[in-house]
């Protein structure tokens, strides 16, 4: 089983007091504070920006993995995606939003300069729960299945890297996941203070490979 969280008003800890939601990209900072390892923005789907990217063919989708300073994202976008579609108003659309989703990361790590990786996912990449070797990474997935996490006190994390979820996850029926378009930071195990207790999650499992997922990773 798979919970999914309805869309929260207000920056507020769960019953796992080391993930929270958060009502605005200003309240995802919450994510540096000590022992919180994954703030998550709930938000609403743009209707627009949903049913344009319904209609791109994903297979010929490019890769785009680059570097460059936040206040340049609208300008390297609209060059690297100029020829992803005829329909200049709903890449218009697109950009705009990944351009808000990188500058408000970039406000938030304090470093002007990202990582920015968006691609097209066929595959099981990344299928077994895992912590990162980094400091702060966005994730959101723009199409298909959003990320999974677990809580702290449903994992083994003696486990982790056995390549085996039963062995890590003490219930699979307690497994968390985000929703599309959802804005989560994720906490890994190089950040000041919190080694031991990087955020736990997985891309999920796509058994039906016609099943593609957009995903968008920022690195800072």
């Amino acid at each position: 089983m798979i919970r999914h969280f309805k869309n929260e008003t207000t920056t507020t800890k769960t019953n796992s007091d080391h993930f929270v939601f958060s009502d605005s990209f200003k309240n995802l900072g919450t994510i540096k504070q000590t022992g919180i390892n994954l703030a998550i923005l709930p938000r609403a789907v743009n209707l627009k920006l949903f049913e344009f990217i319904q209609s791109l063919d994903l297979t010929i989708f490019p890769a785009i993995q680059t570097s460059f300073y936040a206040y340049e994202c609208a300008t390297v976008l609209s060059m690297l995606l100029k020829n992803i579609t005829a329909d200049k108003q709903g890449l218009e659309i697109l950009i705009s939003d990944l351009t808000e989703v990188t500058q408000q990361f970039s406000a938030i790590v304090h470093s002007e300069l990202v990582r920015f990786r968006l691609q097209v996912v066929d595959n099981d990449m990344c299928r077994y729960f895992h912590c990162d070797y980094n400091n702060l990474r966005l994730i959101s997935t723009y199409s298909g299945d959003g990320t999974q996490w677990i809580a702290n006190e449903n994992l083994n994390r003696n486990k982790l890297g056995c390549q085996n979820n039963k062995e890590i996850v003490k219930d699979s029926s307690n497994i968390h996941q985000m929703k599309p378009f959802w804005v989560g930071i994720f906490k890994g195990e190089l950040f000041l203070n919190n080694h031991g207790n990087g955020i736990i999650h997985r891309s999920p499992p796509i058994s039906d490979r016609s099943k593609r997922r957009l995903l968008l990773r920022i690195d800072a």
